[in-house]
């Protein structure tokens, strides 16, 4: 290895250990997260490269067929390509893609965060939910980097994106939006709570895998709660002084704080209130999503009694 190419190496060792990886699962309140982390910290924040999910992707959206014609282990497409020699991230060619990829990718957020504005040693806080499905990847991949993982009740997250996907909603601005049937409803309760489920046992995983002091979970619930120890557990973690109080941050993004015609049904900010979904789902949704939620939740309410954890 030449002069140049270590110190091109050092710079992007140095780059992985900046990145933070924000991920669990769509509608976790990462946004309001964070919204809030690049408020409160020097901190260069990117909201939603998409990158996970080009790099991974749900069998359903790549073949156009419902989630619930495939089973677990076949869910997503990498996974039951991966033996498959001409599948482009195949096991077996993953010696030549793996470095390319951590280059391409490490060479990325260095550009953005070098147009931020912000210092040269800031975090780069990667907001990745609709992703998360690459959670191991991305672990596997860059080691030193950090996951930040942020859990919610499923059935929370399967209601808010019921009600995101109606004519009108916030979503409908990209198209999609309906008004769905009760048999329409149910399908689409069955497809969000399979995802969420298949993201959680992913993010799981990769959590487990990862250096225990690179790595810290909390739950939206706890962050709703008390978000002022969360941000300024969050800012120690970090090893990043404080821009702004926490407690002012917090007053800043709270959810009283947004316009009333900004907010509510069918908005974007739509309640900041869990367990809306024993309210919003129909019964037969609700013992849906039990059915296929059974576990991930049980593990959810773990967290949520332990608050937040490393």
């Amino acid at each position: 290895m030449g002069l140049k190419e270590r110190r091109e190496a050092r710079a992007l060792d140095a780059v992985e250990r900046r990145l933070v990886w924000m991920i669990g699962s769509p509608r976790t309140g990462t946004t309001w997260l964070l919204r809030m982390l690049g408020a409160h910290l020097d901190a260069v924040t990117l909201d939603e490269p998409q990158i996970g999910t080009h790099l991974v992707l749900f069998s359903p959206d790549l073949l156009g067929l419902p989630a619930t014609g495939f089973t677990g282990d076949k869910l997503v497409y990498n996974d039951w390509r991966r033996d498959q020699d001409d599948y482009f991230f195949s096991d077996r060619y993953a010696p030549v893609w793996e470095p390319a990829l951590r280059r391409m990718l490490l060479l990325r957020f260095a550009a953005q965060a070098a147009d931020s504005g912000r210092s040269a040693d800031a975090p780069i806080i990667v907001k990745e939910p609709n992703g998360s499905q690459a959670a191991e990847l991305i672990g596997r991949l860059l080691p030193r980097s950090r996951l930040l993982v942020v859990w919610r009740d499923g059935r929370d997250v399967v209601d808010s994106q019921l009600d995101a996907s109606r004519r009108g909603a916030w979503m409908d601005v990209v198209g999609g939006g309906r008004d769905m049937t009760g048999p329409e409803r149910l399908d689409y309760v069955a497809e969000r709570a399979l995802r969420w489920r298949k993201r959680t046992q992913v993010v799981q995983r990769a959590y487990a895998a990862h250096a225990p002091e690179r790595r810290r979970a909390l739950t939206y619930e706890a962050l709703l709660t008390a978000p002022v120890p969360a941000l300024e557990s969050l800012g120690d973690w970090l090893g990043v002084t404080p821009r702004t109080p926490a407690a002012e941050v917090a007053a800043t993004y709270d959810f009283a704080a947004i316009r009333p015609q900004d907010k509510g049904r069918g908005k974007f900010a739509r309640a900041a209130r869990p367990g809306m979904w024993r309210e919003s789902l129909r019964p037969e949704e609700q013992e849906l999503l039990h059915q296929i939620m059974a576990r991930p939740l049980s593990s959810w309410a773990t967290r949520r009694a332990s608050r937040c954890s490393r």
